[in-house]
């Protein structure tokens, strides 16, 4: 069974949005975590690429997941979903940003604050505008429109 070009753009698309997302948290986070490292006083000092990946990295596996199942969802409804794609970036962002959180970060804090849950979802609301915004250029730009 032959796959269609539209399809193999498409998981090429995918595969490659997930890596500018990635680096592109990466890019963020990194400066903030070396600006936590410089003001710490206690515990050992970790390298701040290494510690921007083990945050950013989850958000980008789940938004990995939700763009396959957007493109699932493109591939049956057999449409393109336009300008729809960046709402659904953001939303799917802040998912999958907050979802670490609250596995992974929240059950150990002392006392819950608002800013962890701002920062965590405002790196996966930019990611996720980030992967989204390619998948939008590719089908504005009718790279993988489709025909």
């Amino acid at each position: 069974m032959d796959m269609p070009m539209n399809a193999v753009k498409k998981m090429l698309l995918w595969i490659l949005s997930s890596g500018v997302g990635l680096v592109a948290g990466g890019i963020v986070v990194t400066p903030v975590i070396a600006l936590m490292n410089y003001f710490a006083q206690d515990g050992p000092i970790f390298p701040a690429p290494m510690v921007a990946f083990v945050v950013v990295a989850p958000v980008s596996v789940m938004l990995f997941v939700f763009q396959g199942s957007v493109l699932v969802y493109e591939w049956i409804a057999k449409r393109n979903l336009g300008n729809a794609l960046l709402w659904i970036g953001a939303a799917g962002g802040l998912v999958a940003g907050l979802i670490p959180y609250f596995l992974a970060i929240a059950p150990f804090q002392s006392s819950p604050e608002y800013q962890a849950r701002l920062a965590v979802g405002g790196l996966g609301t930019f990611q996720g505008l980030i992967v989204f915004g390619c998948h939008w250029v590719a089908n504005t730009s009718r790279i993988t429109a489709a025909r």
